[in-house]
């Protein structure tokens, strides 16, 4: 059967529509859900720290609640696992989230990576709870993110890897080539049987905790991560190859980007969002094209975006500190935080983490520039 990418309407949370809808979209997909009788099946969500539902930051616990439940129905045994940013207490995460209290009421065992010890493939450190389960079902929330621009089911994968571990492979692999690299090769040795997005309420801007709250009202289902995570930037409005992990995948020849791909169900022109906001770090094909290699690493401090910190925002929990892979952030008491932008390897994890939002991405003149410029020839031409 050729692998396809279905895409089925849900316009909220109610748990019994989100059973029906999850079906549907396991159905029209390539994955045929009778083979998990009598296995285990483990559900991988999006438990990204402590953040109520509210925020959107993580997969919605209605839709867990609905996923456990198809699985349980067709026969499976279901586990769900995740491993936090590090910097939260993984109980905490499960609590705030609701994403525990929904394994409680559909019958699920929830399982902490960081507990289930750990597997070293290819020099990635994995959680063994992965190889352990016959099915791994990859369920990410749709969202934006300032490090990949999107973080949908191939960068939802980098929670396979233990807690604290994560923010070493941000310190060993500074620039971002290749840690979204690192990340794609990760998603190929787990590589889940199934994704279904989350993409009811999806999240624009500087994702991936403080971007704003979006109605998509969809969810995606497809044996492919890469073929899932193309359409859901053709949902966002940009090219695939403008998505790191897309464009990395079809260099790798993991999947062909010139290809079209199959949509079953709902016809994605209803879906597309215009004018999607996108991170702040963002920069389309035109701009990454129009500036040299050479030129780039000259002036790269001025085609960026710099973490700062909002005073008014601030609460000195000192968890941006804490979360920073190369002690780029300096802790205190009495006053705030500090950032050594010379040290700072844009890695955004603290702006990741926070949970007051008191940390922007502030974007660099020539950036700034760049993207007027750039929407300034688009408008251009759309007049032709």
């Amino acid at each position: 059967m050729t692998e396809c990418v279905a895409l089925v309407r849900q316009n909220d949370y109610e748990e019994e529509n989100l059973i029906s809808s999850i079906r549907q979209a396991i159905n029209l997909s390539s994955f045929d859900i009778s083979f998990v009788r009598g296995k285990n099946v483990l559900l991988k969500p999006n438990l990204l720290g402590a953040y109520p539902p509210q925020c959107g930051v993580t997969t919605n616990p209605s839709f867990l609640y609905a996923a456990i439940r198809v699985f349980a129905e067709a026969g499976a045994t279901v586990l769900v696992g995740d491993s936090p940013n590090g910097i939260f207490e993984p109980e905490l995460c499960w609590k705030v989230s609701g994403l525990g209290e929904a394994c409680l009421r559909a019958g699920a065992r929830k399982i902490n990576f960081e507990a289930s010890g750990v597997r070293m493939i290819d020099g990635i450190a994995i959680s063994a709870a992965i190889f352990e389960a016959d099915f791994l079902i990859n369920l990410p929330k749709f969202k934006t993110h300032s490090l990949t621009a999107l973080t949908v089911c191939t960068k939802n994968l980098f929670g396979c890897v233990p807690g604290m571990m994560k923010t070493a492979y941000h310190r060993d692999n500074p620039d971002g080539a290749d840690f979204v690299r690192l990340i794609v090769k990760l998603s190929e040795l787990v590589r889940p049987a199934l994704n279904l997005v989350d993409a009811i309420e999806a999240m624009e801007g500087d994702g991936p905790s403080a971007g704003r709250q979006i109605k998509i009202s969809a969810i995606l289902a497809g044996t492919d991560h890469h073929r899932v995570d193309a359409v859901c930037a053709k949902i966002a409005g940009v090219e695939p190859a403008d998505v790191d992990t897309l464009r990395c995948a079809a260099k790798l020849d993991l999947w062909n980007a010139s290809e079209t791909i199959k949509i079953v169900g709902e016809d994605v022109s209803h879906f597309i969002k215009k004018g999607f906001k996108m991170p702040a770090t963002f920069q389309s094909g035109a701009l990454k094209k129009g500036v040299s290699k050479f030129l780039k690493r000259l002036v790269w401090p001025n085609l960026s975006s710099q973490p700062e910190i909002a005073h008014d925002l601030c609460v000195k929990c000192q968890l941006c500190v804490k979360s920073c892979p190369v002690a780029a952030i300096s802790p205190s008491n009495d006053s705030f935080p500090e950032i050594d932008k010379d040290n700072c390897i844009q890695c955004f994890c603290c702006h990741e983490i926070c949970p007051h939002r008191a940390i922007y991405l502030r974007q660099s003149l020539l950036t700034r520039l760049g993207r007027w410029y750039l929407s300034r020839t688009a408008k251009k031409g759309e007049k032709r």
